[in-house]
C-alpha cells in the first residue's frame, strides 16, 4: 500500500474523509482507555443549563476591601455608617466619599521612582482604616482629596463642586480635623495611634500644598508623640506600615 499525500485539492467524498478522520483518531488513542458515561445515568439526570453568576458572587481581591466588610464597589447603606459619614450623607457627600477612598487606594509617586519604590508588599489599611473609625483622620483625608481634585463636576456637596466649591469644602474639612486634633492632644488620647494618623495625614496635606514650612511643624509633633510611646522602633511593632509611611515623610 503506498502513502499518498491528502489535501484538500483531489477529489475525496465524504465517505472516504470519514474513514481518514476514524484512522487518525485510531492511531492517536491507541493504547489509551477512554472512559464514558452511561447512557443509563444521562438519561437518568436531567441536564441543566449553567447560571451565570453576578459579580457579587465572587470573592473581591484583597486591595478593594475595607475594615474587612466595606467596599469601593458596594458601599454600606447610610444606616450602617459611623455617626461622621451619615452626617456628611445628608449633604449627598457619600458619592465624593467613594471617590476619596478610590483615591487614597492607589499609590502616587513621581515616575522617575517607578523602579526605585516597591510598594506591593505593603498594605493600604492603615490610609482606608481610619476613614471608618477616626472623624479627625476622615476630615483630614478628606481635604487630601479636595486638595488632589480641583474640580469635580455632577456631584454635589451640597452644590455642584466647582474650583470655589471645592476650596470651601477643603477649607471646611481642613478646620474640622485641626480642631478634633487639638482638641485630642489636650487630652488622655494624645500619644493614640489614632492621632499619629491623623498628624500625618495633615503633614500630607501641607506639603501637597507647597507649604513645608507648615508641614514640619506637623512632624516635629509626630516626632514628640513618638518619642512619648517609646520612640518610631517600639512605635513599628505593633504599627509596621504606619511607621514606614512616617519614616519616609520625617526628615532625618
Amino acid at each position: 500500500m503506498k502513502f499518498e499525500f491528502v489535501d484538500n485539492s483531489s477529489t475525496i467524498d465524504k465517505t472516504a474523509r470519514k474513514r481518514i478522520r476514524s484512522h487518525v483518531a485510531i492511531g492517536r488513542n491507541a493504547g489509551k482507555k477512554i472512559s464514558r458515561r452511561s447512557k443509563k445515568e444521562l438519561l437518568r439526570k436531567p441536564a441543566r443549563a449553567p447560571i451565570p453568576q453576578t459579580a457579587s458572587a465572587h470573592e473581591q481581591p484583597e486591595s478593594s476591601k475595607i475594615c474587612g466588610s466595606v467596599s469601593i464597589l458596594g458601599f454600606p447603606r447610610p444606616s450602617a455608617l459611623p455617626a461622621h459619614l451619615q452626617q456628611g450623607d445628608r449633604f449627598g457627600a457619600l458619592d465624593l466619599v467613594q471617590r476619596a477612598i478610590s483615591f487614597l487606594d492607589g499609590v502616587r509617586h513621581a515616575p522617575e521612582l517607578d523602579l526605585a519604590l516597591d510598594y506591593s508588599s505593603e498594605s493600604k489599611m492603615w490610609s482606608l482604616q481610619p476613614l471608618f473609625q477616626d472623624e479627625a483622620y476622615f476630615h483630614g483625608a478628606m481635604a487630601v482629596f479636595f486638595a488632589a481634585c480641583p474640580s469635580l463636576p455632577g456631584l454635589s456637596y451640597p452644590s455642584p463642586v466647582t474650583n470655589h466649591g471645592n476650596w470651601k469644602a477643603r477649607m471646611r474639612h481642613l478646620g474640622l480635623a485641626l480642631r478634633l486634633v487639638n482638641t485630642r492632644l489636650s487630652g488622655k488620647d494624645a500619644a493614640s495611634t489614632e492621632t499619629v494618623t491623623t498628624v500625618l495625614i495633615l503633614g500630607l496635606y501641607e506639603r501637597q500644598q507647597g507649604e513645608f514650612h507648615r508641614g514640619l511643624v506637623h512632624m516635629d509633633g509626630m516626632q514628640r508623640i513618638l518619642q512619648m510611646r517609646g520612640g518610631i522602633l517600639e512605635f513599628s511593632k505593633n504599627n509596621p506600615d504606619i511607621a514606614r509611611k512616617i519614616l519616609r515623610c520625617v526628615p532625618v
